[in-house]
């Protein structure tokens, strides 16, 4: 079937009411072309909820930037102003006339549009109509007797370098009851909440059970992640077939990602007592000890169900993480390719190595795994959050900010993710930019945004790792002196707390720095210069020391300790030049040039002056003796010298 049949098949469906086939019928197109607006446009007019539509009619503006349509359907679900879609509408031909004169009918006409209220009530009507003439067409599109819209027009495709806005296609809000997935400290991915995807991730036993309606309706709600559901009817199911060895292991399926482990783990027992060889129930109970205790060593429930199953791309994928874990580099990469062979049009091999370089640091990396599962499937959730912190530490601020936007949209209690929104939003993401924030190249850093993404942060984990640093580095670039001491002190305490209890500090430095630097800005120069000499202690690599010498000289001059001050200029100048921001030996060489400046100073010399003097001396009451005297007198003379 052409992809011209196939469209004109799903436009045909949703005119007879068939909204279930029209979305497998789009899901279909679209896994084939993403970047085709119509599919998107039809699409918005089948999926459930406000979110998705959203997201569809904005990947309609991506391809089709002047779509009216699209333009519309994101007034009407509020994601869009008014002004931005709408035009002066054209006037409406009447078939009446005002019986007066000519001119004074267009004086008053005039005069009548002049009053700005009238204009504002006329554009008001303008958009209800149009509004609700989108809103009946939405309406009555469902119904197979009323007449649907007409097919989109095909327009000039545009192609953006990079596509920010993904769609998710059948999701389903969370029940309230529901709770979000845990996969080793990941989000659920999105495949699992929806009923069609882009990447065909079966289910990894899908028996039958003929007998057992239950069963269907619980493996519907597990894929649509509504985990109280389909723990009932599962249960339902299993008192059917008390010996149906998958049931037990989609009921440990679904207290594992429900964020119960140990009750995961006895339901993954009972499935190997069931049967033994049964590999899926081994790489559950793997992650489930993973959950519980993310040092356990799983290994050997791994290796078993890839014994049990080699073609278990899953158990590759998690054997993978646990090698990476382990720094075991070369093992974990061995099994990643093995995946990636398994499933080589799976995206998710990519997002486990980039999740597997975030921990070992290599940020660019990260990136360029992560944008290959974007490119893959933009419906996996967990993609947005790796490909967000990555684009954030490799200094791409714009691609972190959509991604973790979108992210934040379907996952709005994730902590750590809006405290990296409020970093992408302040550009804080390399380490140089830490030590000495400057707003980033290429982008407007938003610090009040930064302020308010690190707020929510703040509000659903308070404890959160470096929170109270960045909201201080952000306090420091609005000039906030002593809320950015307040948030240093907070986050020295903090960090005081966990190396008392024999953990390792990350955050040690730049906590210490960034309160020299806040008490440097509050005028607290004293302060400021012993707490610098205190970071200098515990610097750890080059940047690290620069950074101290970058602030302490600047606390010097403040002094007047203009010799300290030379020494920690010079020190930065002789640091290595692949190792420090160039900038920062600008900063170094333009400061050391003026304090060498030449200052006028006053040389004293003396010079011999020949004078004569009289002296008066009274001999007797009668007599008066005059004498004169010749004697040498130096006199200063002041000449300014270079």
């Amino acid at each position: 079937m052409t992809d011209e049949v196939m469209l004109n098949e799903a436009i045909e469906a949703i005119r007879q009411g068939q909204r279930q086939r029209a979305r497998d019928l789009l899901t279909r197109l679209l896994r084939s072309d993403q970047n085709n607006p119509n599919y998107w446009l039809w699409m918005s007019a089948v999926v459930d909820t406000t979110k998705e539509r959203v997201f569809c009619l904005q990947n309609v503006l991506q391809f089709d930037p002047e779509n009216k349509a699209a333009k519309l359907g994101l007034v009407m679900a509020g994601a869009l102003p008014a002004q931005e879609s709408s035009k002066t509408p054209t006037p409406l031909k009447r078939k009446w006339e005002v019986s007066l004169p000519r001119e004074t009918a267009g004086a008053n006409l005039k005069k009548y549009l002049s009053n700005p209220v009238v204009r504002l009530a006329g554009l008001i009507l303008a958009v209800l109509i149009i509004g609700g003439g989108f809103f009946f067409w939405y309406t009555f599109s469902n119904r197979p007797s009323m007449v649907i819209l007409p097919t989109p027009t095909d327009t000039p495709l545009v192609y953006p370098t990079f596509t920010a806005t993904p769609t998710y296609i059948g999701y389903k809000e969370p029940t309230a009851t529901s709770t979000p997935a845990v996969i080793s400290g990941s989000p659920t991915p999105l495949w699992m909440l929806l009923e069609a995807t882009y990447t065909p991730t079966p289910l990894y036993v899908d028996t039958p059970h003929p007998r057992s309606e239950a069963f269907r309706i619980a493996k519907q709600a597990f894929l649509e992640g509504d985990w109280e559901r389909a723990l009932d009817f599962f249960n339902q199911a299993l008192e059917v077939e008390p010996q149906a060895v998958d049931i037990q292991y989609y009921i440990g399926e679904v207290y594992r990602f429900s964020g119960q482990p140990q009750r995961a783990l006895q339901a993954y027992m009972r499935a190997m007592a069931i049967d033994g060889n049964f590999a899926p129930a081994f790489l559950g109970k793997a992650q489930a000890n993973l959950m519980i205790d993310p040092k356990a060593d799983v290994e050997k429930d791994l290796n078993k169900a890839i014994n049990l199953d080699n073609a278990l791309t899953e158990a590759y994928l998690a054997r993978a993480q646990y090698y990476s874990n382990s720094a075991q580099e070369a093992k974990a990469q061995k099994d990643f390719q093995t995946a990636s062979e398994l499933a080589p049009n799976s995206p998710q091999p990519y997002l486990y190595q980039a999740q597997a370089a975030l921990k070992n640091g290599d940020a660019q990396t990260a990136y360029e795994f992560a944008q290959k599962a974007y490119d893959l499937d933009r419906t996996m959730l967990p993609v947005y959050q790796v490909l967000g912190e990555a684009a954030l530490l490799t200094g791409d601020y714009q691609t972190a900010r959509q991604m973790l936007e979108m992210f934040l949209l379907y996952q709005p209690k994730e902590a750590e993710s809006w405290l990296l929104l409020g970093r992408a939003y302040a550009g804080l993401g390399t380490s140089a930019q830490l030590y000495n924030h400057v707003k980033p190249a290429g982008t407007q850093a938003d610090f009040e945004k930064a302020i308010e993404a690190i707020n929510r942060a703040m509000a659903l984990k308070s404890n959160l790792p470096g929170i109270n640093l960045y909201r201080g580095l952000v306090y420091l670039s609005l000039g906030q002196g002593q809320n950015a001491v307040n948030e240093f002190v907070d986050a020295k305490e903090i960090e005081s707390d966990i190396i008392n209890a024999g953990k390792k500090s990350t955050l040690r430095f730049p906590i210490t720095l960034g309160l020299g630097r806040a008490l440097l800005l509050t005028e607290r120069t004293d302060e400021a210069f012993g707490t610098l000499n205190s970071a200098a202690g515990i610097a750890e690599d080059d940047l690290q020391l620069a950074a101290v010498y970058l602030w302490r000289a600047q606390a010097a001059e403040k002094l007047n300790r203009v010799k300290e001050a030379v020494k920690d200029w010079q020190s930065l100048m002789e640091m290595p030049k692949d190792s420090i921001p160039e900038n920062w030996f600008t900063i170094a060489a333009e400061h050391l040039k003026n304090l060498s400046t030449p200052t006028p100073t006053l040389k004293v010399t003396f010079t011999p002056v020949l004078t004569k003097e009289l002296t008066i001396t009274k001999t007797s009451s009668s007599t008066i003796q005059i004498t004169k005297t010749t004697s040498i007198r130096t006199t200063p003379e002041i000449t300014p010298t270079p």
